[in-house]
């Protein structure tokens, strides 16, 4: 009921203002029978007005605002939470890869993509990664178990990117 009545209250001292305004320009070009004295009052009661309503809205974004940012950087917590670590290699490396890392305790879950297209929608040459989901603050070991295991197999990867 209160957001009510100030927005009512803001809506009227707008119209008010612009009434106010065209009265202005009227008197300026001597097309009005009042005088600046005649809408003095109606002047200062719109601008105590607009003060207050104009300081009652910066007050009431501010926490807003803040809200937001800490909203917006719990959620970049989070997404740093669970990550991806994503390896390019050949198909076979990335199957061995995914079916030795997949029931570690350390690993969430494993996923085998391939694809011909780069970035730019350009085709290329096949590609193959493996990707292990993992705990961010997990991060030294999983980098760790890729390489016992590339090196357990006897192989290499082109590329290691976290996401």
């Amino acid at each position: 009921m209160k957001k009510l009545l100030i927005a009512i209250f803001t809506v009227l001292l707008f119209l008010m203002s612009f009434y106010l305004i065209i009265e202005i320009f009227r008197i300026l070009f001597d097309s009005s029978k009042q005088s600046f004295t005649d809408i003095l009052l109606q002047l200062i009661i719109v601008l105590i007005g607009l003060y207050f309503v104009g300081g009652s809205k910066i007050k009431s974004e501010q926490p807003a605002k803040v809200s937001e940012t800490i909203n917006s950087s719990k959620e970049k917590i989070v997404e740093k939470n669970n990550s991806k670590y994503i390896i390019t290699a050949s198909s076979k490396v990335c199957g061995i890869l995914s079916e030795n890392l997949k029931n570690n305790e350390f690993v969430i879950s494993t996923f085998e993509d391939s694809g011909f297209w780069y970035t730019n929608g350009e085709t290329g040459p096949e590609w193959f990664t493996v990707t292990i989901k993992a705990k961010w603050e997990h991060k030294k070991q999983i980098e760790e178990l890729v390489k016992a295991e590339l090196q357990k197999i006897n192989a290499g990867a082109s590329n290691f990117y976290w996401s």
